[in-house]
């Protein structure tokens, strides 16, 4: 396939790496499975198309063995980026120089901190002998030129401003789901969360300060039979962060996120009310009221006086006389 370079596609800065890397970014995550021919396909075809950004991670299968024949080729073309999931000094400093091996290079344009989201896996990796460490050793020693940090889920953008807080990172890569950002409750509250970043503790801050903002308590509305016993429960006015949706919880009252982390999309704030159960039926069968009636008349019915001749029975369906005695 010719490998025609395009200037199709736009280009916007990339962090403070100095690189104008495309507006669509080739995420190598996609050749972790494939065999080499479709990965040389497949790079070929994103060439042509104008990418001229690579982002991968040592943990992304063979994703970076399959990129070693394209960057004999184009190195100078495109920007490499790589990423370490290792959280201590010495995990990540081999974990580095490994990536270098596989993809056959010399130097990264951009280092990063893979998924940096949980607290624990932060604290160490900002710690004395953790994984920044090691980055920065490598881009000191010419190995990398520029050092960022990925995240996923709900929390990243509020671990994004800590780590930034803690140290100048280059770039920073955070999922972004343009369905969210479309509705003017997310809109809102980016523009809420851009000035202030809240603390561990804001989720039940936010929902005090939603029980305040609400006025004083609601009276509990009566139940009817059949119906739960708990009130039902009202939206907070808070705008929706995305974080942790925390439910605050009180004897006449509940206060509960409208939007949901996956979509922010309104949910169901409570359950509809379970409708009483209605008592079983006794089972009857076909003439078994009928034949109850009747055997009652016959224990009912006078008794014969003695000496007196019994009356002729009629034949039953078979045709034969009962003998009585």
């Amino acid at each position: 396939m010719t490998e025609t370079p395009s200037a199709s596609l736009p280009t916007l800065p990339f962090g403070r790496t100095g690189h104008a890397s495309s507006r669509l970014v080739f995420g190598a995550a996609a050749l972790a499975r494939v065999s080499q021919a479709d990965a040389d396909q497949a790079l070929a075809q994103i060439r042509a198309a104008g990418v001229n950004h690579i982002d991968t991670a040592a943990s992304y299968g063979d994703s970076e063995r399959r990129l070693a024949p394209f960057l004999r080729r184009h190195r100078q073309d495109v920007f490499l980026a790589t990423k370490t999931g290792e959280r201590s000094h010495a995990a990540a400093r081999e974990q580095i120089r490994r990536s270098l091996e596989r993809m056959g290079v010399d130097r990264i344009d951009l280092i990063q901190l893979h998924n940096l989201v949980q607290e624990a896996d932060w604290q160490q990796a900002f710690a004395e002998d953790g994984a920044l460490r090691a980055c920065v050793e490598a881009r000191d020693e010419g190995l990398v030129r520029a050092i960022g940090v990925t995240g996923h889920g709900t929390r990243v953008a509020a671990m994004h401003r800590r780590s930034l807080e803690r140290f100048d990172f280059d770039s920073v890569l955070l999922p972004m789901n343009p369905r969210c950002c479309a509705t003017r409750a997310m809109r809102k509250s980016s523009s809420s969360s851009s000035r202030s970043v809240p603390s561990a503790a804001s989720p039940s801050r936010r929902s005090r300060a939603s029980r305040g903002a609400a006025g004083p308590t609601a009276p509990r509305r009566p139940t009817t039979p059949g119906t739960s016993r708990s009130p039902t429960p009202r939206r907070s006015k808070a705008p929706c962060t995305g974080r942790s949706h925390a439910r605050a919880s009180s004897s006449t009252q509940r206060v509960i996120c409208g939007y949901s982390a996956r979509c922010c999309a309104p949910r169901r704030a409570s359950r509809p009310a379970r409708r009483p159960r209605a008592a079983p039926r006794t089972p009857t069968r076909p003439g078994h009221d009928r034949r109850r009636r009747s055997s009652c008349a016959a224990s009912r019915r006078a008794p014969e006086e003695p000496g007196t001749a019994a009356e002729p029975r009629a034949p039953n369906r078979l045709g034969t006389v009962p003998q009585i005695g």
